[in-house]
C-alpha cells in the first residue's frame, strides 16, 4: 500500500490557517486515512481532475484536494465554510 505526500495550494493553505483548531483536528483525522487511500468513489467530484472532497457535515467544511498519482500526492484545493457556496 502506497502512501501519499499531502501538499497545499497556496490558498488553500491560508484557508487552513483561518480554520479553528477544531475543524482542523477533524481534516486532519480524515486526511491520515485518505493519505494510504485518496481515491474513495463517493466522495468523488470529477473524475477528469481526480478531484475529491472530505466534508465536516457538523461544522460545515468542506476540504477539496486532488490526487496526483504520478507523483503520490495528495493536492488540497481548497477549504470552505458551506456558507461560502462556491464549492457546494
Amino acid at each position: 500500500m502506497d502512501i501519499y505526500k499531502l501538499i497545499f495550494k497556496k490558498e488553500a493553505l491560508e484557508e487552513w490557517l483561518q480554520c479553528e483548531a477544531f475543524v482542523q483536528r477533524q481534516f486532519k483525522h480524515q486526511l491520515k486515512a485518505r493519505l494510504s487511500m485518496p481515491k474513495r468513489g463517493a466522495d468523488r467530484l470529477d473524475e477528469r481532475t481526480q478531484s475529491y472532497k472530505i466534508t465536516l457535515t457538523q461544522s460545515q467544511y468542506r476540504l477539496v484536494y486532488q490526487v496526483r498519482d504520478g507523483a503520490q500526492e495528495i493536492a488540497i484545493i481548497a477549504i470552505t465554510h458551506r456558507a461560502f457556496h462556491h464549492l457546494w
